[in-house]
């Protein structure tokens, strides 16, 4: 059974001599048992002449506990580059309750880290264009706003509403939302029911009243940005 472990199993003396390894970790080094044994791990693994840092063997020696740690190796034997492994070190009791041997498991989380790695970065990107988009909204010079549908009158609702939208309307997002009687919702509400293809855009003059009751013209373009089975979302651009 733990030779057919998908872990690198060894047993190591307080020396951290190897006395015992599976044969997931003769494949790993390429070598055959007799070069292994009695070798110090960190010697045979990396070529050290001391434990290597952070080592959780060196810990449960002191401690008597199962330690862990994952480390990083830039040049373990059988590998090319750099590598990430689970270490696990398991303590070993002889009859006077002193720690007599030690139990090392390894597990190669390489293709893992590199996942974590690659989704971080993935993040900080996203991060960044997120940042990108939020700037452009911020500073745009025209009105930029989204609604979808929703199952209840008015059966629209904004969810995105530029700064410039409110400096043009006279409302933030939530009183237009609650407002949802201008013309500007209703050309909203008319792209929606008229049913026509995603592609299809409109522009159109209207005039809304503002929150102090002023009339204002403005030119108003509307384009379907996503529909999914459900719901459909608008995308708006406001000049006056």
């Amino acid at each position: 059974i733990l030779d057919h472990s998908i872990d690198s199993i060894r047993l190591v003396d307080t020396d951290l001599r190897i006395t015992w390894v599976n044969q997931t970790a003769v494949r790993e080094l390429k070598k055959p048992m007799e070069e292994i044994l009695g070798q110090h791990c960190y010697r045979l693994y990396t070529g050290r002449r001391q434990p290597c840092p952070g080592c959780p063997s060196i810990r449960c020696l002191k401690t008597g506990r199962i330690e862990q740690q994952t480390i990083c190796e830039n040049d373990v034997k059988g590998l090319k580059g750099v590598s990430y492994w689970d270490d696990f070190a398991v303590p070993l009791f002889d009859d006077s309750n002193h720690v007599s041997h030690i139990i090392q498991l390894s597990r190669d989380i390489t293709g893992q880290k590199q996942m974590e790695n690659n989704l971080k970065k993935s993040e900080h990107q996203l991060r960044e264009r997120t940042k990108t988009l939020d700037n452009i909204l911020l500073k745009a010079s025209e009105g930029i706003c989204v609604c979808h549908t929703i199952p209840d009158a008015p059966f629209i609702q904004f969810t995105h509403w530029n700064p410039r939208m409110t400096q043009i309307t006279g409302h933030d997002r939530e009183t237009f939302n609650e407002k949802s009687s201008d013309a500007l919702f209703a050309l909203f509400s008319s792209r929606l029911s008229r049913g026509e293809p995603d592609e299809t855009q409109i522009r159109k003059e209207i005039v809304i009243t503002s929150k102090e009751g002023e009339k204002k013209h403005m030119s108003v373009s509307i384009s379907c940005l996503e529909r999914t089975q459900d719901c459909i979302h608008l995308l708006g651009m406001v000049q006056d």
